[in-house]
């Protein structure tokens, strides 16, 4: 079936994790970590409210005003972004790809007679581009922010929240080469753990002892010029990434994200 003609509820997520406003910010980061998501619809007592997702979460933890606050004390409504954006069902892909896009939001619910029936994301519209054979070279983002092994934690945090990025590569400052990525899940599981563990503690400056080697994935996701737009969203998919890095005789010649992928959609798509 032709992109165009695809609907946000055919391939949304059917089974997506729910919670509701008043549940323990704590138990919601355990429940993303066991299910492997990044996002939960957000209940309260008329229906559904709002979405929480890593970029929340990462946002209200680690700040100046929450960094000595155990996240145990935290309920979801403290983080979860509303009013809630929502599409009727039978709302096409590009569509909702373009909401998306002109929201800064990286899901939208499918609702059908009051009732969320599905949950669509950036992540099922890689889904939707295995077959692709457009050069990765021609959506790529050629300017790539990168980050150190040696920048804290802290520094990093705010240049995600910042500069709405949920995917960097690491380098080694000796010799510039790529050894890893840091994404929103290690910047979300190594503050829920080390605030957790220091919040009582009173020292001031634990946060900021964190370098960026000390949390990365040892790994870099990456294709090389040549490669299509499919093989990128597969590798995306197949290891849980947000990014994947374009690499030529190991110099990062690109990136390619979920964001872009949302954006290429919508272009691809456009009508004249």
């Amino acid at each position: 079936m032709a992109i165009d003609l695809i609907t946000i509820s055919e391939v949304g997520t059917k089974d997506f994790l729910r919670v509701h406003k008043n549940d323990s910010l704590y138990n919601l980061i355990k429940a993303l970590r066991k299910n492997e998501v990044d996002r939960a619809v957000v209940y309260g007592e008329h229906g559904a409210e709002g979405m929480v997702t890593l970029k929340d979460i990462v946002s209200k933890i680690g700040s100046t005003k929450s960094m000595r606050m155990p996240v145990s004390t935290l309920h979801v409504s403290s983080v979860m972004s509303y009013p809630l954006i929502k599409l009727p069902y039978d709302t096409s892909v590009a569509k909702a790809a373009r909401v998306m896009l002109e929201n800064n939001i990286s899901s939208i619910p499918a609702e059908k007679e009051g009732k969320i029936v599905a949950l669509f994301s950036k992540w099922d519209i890689a889904k939707l581009l295995y077959e692709d054979k457009t050069p990765i070279t021609e959506i790529m983002t050629s300017s790539v922010t990168k980050v150190s092994e040696t920048d804290s934690l802290i520094m990093v945090r705010r240049l995600m929240i910042d500069n709405g990025l949920s995917t960097l590569p690491v380098i080694n400052p000796s010799n510039n080469e790529a050894v890893g990525i840091v994404t929103l899940t290690e910047l979300v599981n190594t503050l829920v753990d080390i605030i957790d563990e220091f919040a009582d503690s009173g020292d001031k400056d634990f946060l900021r002892r964190v370098r960026v080697g000390d949390i990365m994935r040892p790994l870099v996701p990456a294709v090389s010029p040549s490669e299509s737009v499919g093989r990128a969203a597969r590798l995306m998919i197949e290891k849980n990434i947000r990014g994947v890095l374009i690499m030529e005789e190991d110099i990062i010649r690109g990136i390619v994200t979920l964001t872009d992928l949302t954006r290429y959609v919508t272009l691809k798509l456009v009508t004249p």
